[in-house]
């Protein structure tokens, strides 16, 4: 009974090693067992990374200030990621329900639910990784592979969403290489494309998932916490393997109106649409994804030079003096982001270091405007 206990207490502390009392990791106070189930103690922390974004005090990136919060937490998210990729330990279950808000010493309510503070815009509490059932702790990085099917459907990365799943869809563009509809393919083309496309199938589904699914839950979770929705939020399971794992090229791409919840002011198509013409292995939108949002500024990488645009009120708030372009304050940096993160390819997917080092690019970018 004792050694079950033990096994439980490290399951849902986060496992040992660094991670263990780790202050960004939910800790655990007490373990019972019966003979049917089990008990857990923890702290009572205020609510969850999702219930506080979706407060209507919280505002929308498009301001400089409210995208510096939300990346500040990002940056502290990704931190205690980093201690838990040291003790090989894979979280498996990445979103921003699982994600607990712990207030600092002497914050209020008020603080918390008030909207983005002045610079340097910190928020009142530390987000704490929780709901470790789904958590493996592996001797070593390179044994850090589960062959099992977990964690929340549209937060699944690719590997994961494939790893139990039926045959590709029947389309074009499920075919690497297919560039035009099925009908205006010859039957030899058409053949060749099916056996690359099932052979890639079946390698995939092979595949077995690891840290690097860790990323890509991460990109859905940072696109939450930014935007205040879920990336594939009211889509069902089928509807998200379709797009997440068969989609063209080698990243998501997200839709204008997706790119809209970041803050861009993107008219024309749909971008998702207007992609399926870019490189397979693009990291960039094309110039035709690009100009089908309405602005070829809105896709460039981070660290251009963007125009300072126009000073805009802060949603009535009586001004903050905060310099906005067309395409918002960050020129579509908060997008590609996203899409850099989403690789589909685990190989492809940045490192936990690589994905702070961007995040904090971000975050001085948008400090340099409030």
């Amino acid at each position: 009974r004792r050694d079950s206990q033990q096994q439980q207490q490290q399951q849902h502390q986060g496992g040992g090693g660094n991670a263990k009392g780790h202050p960004g990791v939910c800790q655990l106070l007490d373990v019972g067992l019966v003979p049917d189930a089990y008990w857990i103690v923890m702290p009572k922390y205020r609510c969850s990374l999702a219930q506080w974004r979706a407060s209507p005090r919280q505002q929308p990136p498009g301001q400089p200030r409210a995208a510096a919060l939300y990346l500040a937490v990002l940056i502290q998210v990704v931190e205690t990621l980093q201690v838990l990729a040291a003790d090989s330990i894979v979280h498996y279950d990445l979103k921003a329900a699982n994600v607990l808000v712990d207030l600092l010493p002497g914050a209020t309510d008020e603080q918390l639910y008030n909207g983005a503070p002045h610079p340097p815009c910190l928020p009142c509490f530390r987000p704490v990784l929780a709901d470790f059932g789904e958590a493996r702790a592996y001797d070593s990085v390179g044994e850090a592979f589960t062959a099992r099917n977990r964690g929340t459907e549209v937060y699944k990365s690719p590997e994961m969403l494939l790893m139990h799943a039926g045959g590709p869809p029947v389309r074009s563009s499920a075919f690497p290489g297919a560039s035009s509809p099925a009908s205006s393919m010859t039957p030899a083309k058409m053949v060749a494309a099916r056996a690359v496309s099932l052979k890639s199938t079946v390698e995939m589904r092979s595949t077995r998932a690891g840290l690097a699914s860790d990323v890509w839950s991460f990109g859905c979770l940072a696109y939450e916490l930014l935007s205040g929705s879920m990336l594939f939020g009211g889509l069902d399971y089928a509807s998200v393997t379709h797009r997440v794992a068969f989609g063209p090229g080698a990243n998501l791409r997200l839709t204008c109106q997706e790119r809209a919840a970041l803050g861009e002011d993107n008219t024309g198509t749909d971008r998702a649409s207007a992609a399926d013409t870019a490189a397979p292995d693009a990291q960039t939108p094309s110039p035709a994804a690009a100009a089908a949002c309405g602005d070829a500024d809105a896709v460039s990488p981070i660290g251009k030079a963007q125009p300072s645009g126009t000073h805009e009120d802060d949603s009535g708030r009586g001004g903050t003096g905060e310099r906005v372009g067309p395409a918002g304050w960050h020129g579509g940096q908060l997008g590609d982001f996203v899409e850099w993160v989403l690789a589909r390819d685990p190989a492809s997917r940045p490192s936990w270091g690589q994905v702070l080092a961007r995040l904090q690019q971000l975050r001085e970018h948008a400090l340099s405007l409030c």
